[in-house]
This record gives structure tokens, sequence and C-alpha cells, in this order.
């Protein structure tokens, strides 16, 4: 029982924690490096093909107390070119939005009606790469920070578990 509890604690666990913060954290970086340079890219004249309300619902707890939560994304499609290639996008910010109400994530696409002419900057030499909005909102961070700790934490069990 000992060798199973250190072999959970010096190997199993850490290796879990390790792989998770950095998958966490790939996820997170072409974002937030995205998002830093955004605010310099070009942009061109693009106009708005799809604007509506997303919702993904998830349940919680155990099936006699369980309790579902429903996030709400602004939605958008948009088609712009770049040198005479179509392009077409769907980010209106790196990170995106998420609410708990359908209203609030109505209220962000007040500003992106169907048919709406929008600026859309692009990633020069990754024309398919855009967003609405530059810059970085706080999802990425926080994967990326979240991340960070779990991976930290794994290498921290490794350290600290005796390897006998």
């Amino acid at each position: 029982m000992k060798s199973a509890r250190r072999f959970l604690g010096s190997k199993l666990l850490p290796g879990i924690l390790i792989l998770l913060g950095g998958l966490a954290m790939w996820a997170a970086i072409g974002n937030v490096l995205d998002g830093w340079s955004s605010d310099d890219w070009p942009y061109v004249e693009g106009v708005i093909t799809a604007s509506e309300v997303s919702s993904s619902s998830q349940s919680m707890g155990s099936s006699t107390r369980s309790r579902t939560s429903t996030s709400y994304f602004p939605s958008v499609e948009y088609q712009y070119t770049v040198n005479g290639a179509p392009q077409e996008g769907y980010e209106i910010v790196f990170g995106g939005y998420s609410f708990s109400s359908r209203q609030e994530a109505g209220a962000i696409l007040q500003k992106y009606p169907l048919g709406q002419k929008v600026r859309v900057y692009y990633k020069p030499r990754k024309y398919h790469r855009s967003v609405l909005e530059p810059g970085l909102h706080g999802l990425p961070y926080i994967l990326l920070f979240g991340g960070t700790i779990f991976v930290g934490a794994g290498f921290l069990m490794i350290k600290l578990f005796p390897k006998k």
C-alpha cells in the first residue's frame, strides 16, 4: 500500500499535473501572442454575414442534486478580402466572450448586426487569422496562469516526494 501511494505521489499525479498544465498553456499561448500583437495588425473592411447568441450548458453535481449552468456567447461570421483573396473570420476578440445571460451576449452583438460593415484586423502572412476587436480578453490569461501553476505543482511534487 505504501509503495502504491509513493508511486501515485512521486510519478503518476505529478505527470498528470504537468501534462494538463502543459496542454492548457499550449492552448492559450497562440491566443496570448496574437492578442498582444493584433493592435499592430493591418486591417481591411469586412461585412458581417452571421450574428447570433450561442449557448452551452453543463450539468454539475450528482444525479440527485444536479444543477445546470448555461453560458452564452456572441457568435459572428464575417467576410473580408486581403490582396484579392476572400477570407472568412469568426473571432470577435481573442479569448472570446462568455456571459451568464443571453441579454449580455446580445448586447455585444448590437455592434455586429447582419450586413454591418466592420474593420477586420488580420495577421500579416496568415490572412485567415483575424479579429474584430484587437487585444486580448481574460480566458487565455487564465489558461496560461492555471497551466503554469499545474506544471509548477507537478515538478514540485517530483522534487519533494522521495524516489525510493
